[in-house]
Parts: structure tokens; C-alpha cells; sequence
């Protein structure tokens, strides 16, 4: 079963989740908190991501806050900090669902563009792990970049030469492409990955293999208004989204994640539009 986003094959999502690891520095750390971000877990986790997902109610606004019991929704049993620490699937899954969305973003705002070869996109998507779809559009049209705010892993008080941080993280993003077409060369079977995402969690991210419903970019805009634009698509998809899900859920007999595999699957068929 195929996790691949887009034009990103599965192998290449795994190493990406592997440079990421490494960037930040968790060292694979379940329980790591980022020294400077307060991001955490394996991937570097921030309130965005979680709070977008669920797991984190509105009214959290920095990572700080990640830490009292009372910001947590109790999404799939995620009641605390210490109960994300030790749940390594939900960790596994929310970075690949979280690497979709910046997929989507960056090809919405035009962060990423139709011709890109898949190395470039690779290195893109590093970046917006990071730094945040934005400022990765940024960084590729080679606009002037703000540190703050910043909506990926860490926000940085440097200010004076932004890019120059940002390129290691594509530096890493796009080799990742040869390092899982050569697993062999360096001596790894290509089980090597397997423990960053096991079989058991693949069913539960087999939407990422849905490409995107393209939206119309007007790079005659300005990046400003192509944001603007892209955002208001991109919400009313995930809308019409989950008021299909919604939907197929009070039709169908199923329950638990079984309904989502369901749904999505049928949404590959053709079977189900929205």
C-alpha cells in the first residue's frame, strides 16, 4: 500500500521523514521538545499542526503551551503532552498527513509548480516543513523573507539573512530523491526506512495517494494575492471534503477508521465526488 503525495514516490516521503528527523535533531526522540521552538516529538511537531488535526484546541496559539494538560482536545486518546510522547503512530502519522498538506499548499500558492521534477519538489517541501508554505514561496521566487511569524518547525530570531537558513533544508529535501532511488549503494535494504512508518499506519494515511484538484494559479498576481486566492480554494475543498466524509459516515454501516479507508477508496474509484 502506496503513501506517495503527488509526484513525491513512497520511498521518497520516507526519506524525507528521515532528513527531517535529522535536521532537527530528535535523533528519532519520541519525547524530544525543539531548545528553541518548544516543536515536538520525532518530527517536531507545532501547535499549527496539532491544532489543525484536532488535537490542540483553538485558543492555543504557541508551543509553549503544549505542555498544560488543558490545551489538549483528547483526540484519540491525546489528552497531554506525555500521552503524544509515547503514541509513536499518531507521531508517524500526523508528520505524513502534515507533509500532504504542505504539498497542497505549495501547489495552491504556487510554491510549487506543474514542471517541477520531483528532487525540486523534495527540497520544496523540506523547506515548508520548516519555514511554512509561504515563506518557501518566498524563498523560491527569491522575495525579501520576514523571520516572524514563521508556521513551521522553529521561529527564528535571525532576521538578517533568512535564506542562507533555509537552504540546508532544501539542500537535504532534494537529495532525498537519489539517497531512495540508491537505497542499495549505501548499503540498506529498502526495509531500511520501514521503522519511520510501519504497515499498520499506512491504512490510516491511504488518502495521500488522492492527488489534489488542481487549482488555477494567476502568476500575473501578485505572491500576496495568490496566497489569498489559494487559501480561500483550499478552504472550501477541505469543506466540501468533509461534508462528503460527513455524509458517506451516516450511510454507510461502518465504524472507526474502517470508514475513512472506506471513503477514500471510493474516492479513488470515482465512486464518490466532491
Amino acid at each position: 500500500m502506496t503513501v506517495s503525495i503527488e509526484i513525491l514516490h513512497e520511498e521518497t516521503i520516507d526519506v524525507i521523514k528521515a532528513a527531517i528527523v535529522d535536521l532537527i535533531e530528535s535523533k528519532g526522540n519520541l519525547k524530544f521538545e525543539h531548545p528553541l521552538s518548544r516543536a515536538i516529538g520525532k518530527y517536531g511537531a507545532n501547535v499549527r499542526v496539532l491544532k489543525k488535526n484536532g488535537f490542540i484546541k483553538p485558543y492555543a496559539q504557541f508551543n509553549g503551551e503544549l505542555k498544560n494538560p488543558r490545551v489538549w482536545t483528547g483526540k484519540l486518546g491525546m489528552r497531554s503532552r506525555m500521552d503524544f510522547y509515547t503514541n509513536e503512530e499518531i507521531q508517524e502519522n500526523l508528520n505524513t498527513v502534515e507533509l500532504r498538506d504542505l504539498y497542497e499548499e505549495l501547489s495552491l500558492n504556487g510554491g510549487i509548480q506543474p514542471n517541477d521534477p520531483e528532487s525540486d519538489v523534495a527540497g520544496l517541501i523540506t523547506v515548508a516543513k520548516a519555514f511554512g508554505s509561504k515563506a518557501t514561496l518566498q524563498f523560491r521566487t527569491g522575495e525579501e523573507i520576514h523571520p516572524r511569524p514563521l508556521l513551521g518547525v522553529y521561529q527564528t530570531v535571525n532576521d538578517t539573512d533568512m535564506r542562507s537558513q533555509m537552504i540546508p533544508w532544501f539542500q537535504k529535501g532534494f537529495s532525498t530523491v537519489a539517497q531512495a532511488g540508491t537505497l542499495g549503494k549505501f548499503n540498506k535494504s529498502p526495509d531500511f526506512f520501514t521503522h519511520y512508518l510501519l504497515e499498520s499506519q499506512k491504512n490510516t494515511v491511504e488518502s495521500n495517494t488522492i492527488s489534489v484538484k488542481k487549482h488555477t494559479v494567476d502568476y500575473s498576481l501578485s505572491p500576496a494575492d495568490r496566497q489569498s486566492n489559494a487559501q480561500i480554494y483550499l478552504t472550501g475543498r477541505r469543506e466540501d471534503r468533509a461534508v462528503a466524509l460527513n455524509k458517506f459516515k451516516s450511510e454507510s454501516s461502518l465504524t472507526g477508521s474502517d470508514v475513512v479507508r472506506e471513503f477514500y477508496r471510493q474516492v479513488r474509484s470515482g465512486k464518490i465526488k466532491f
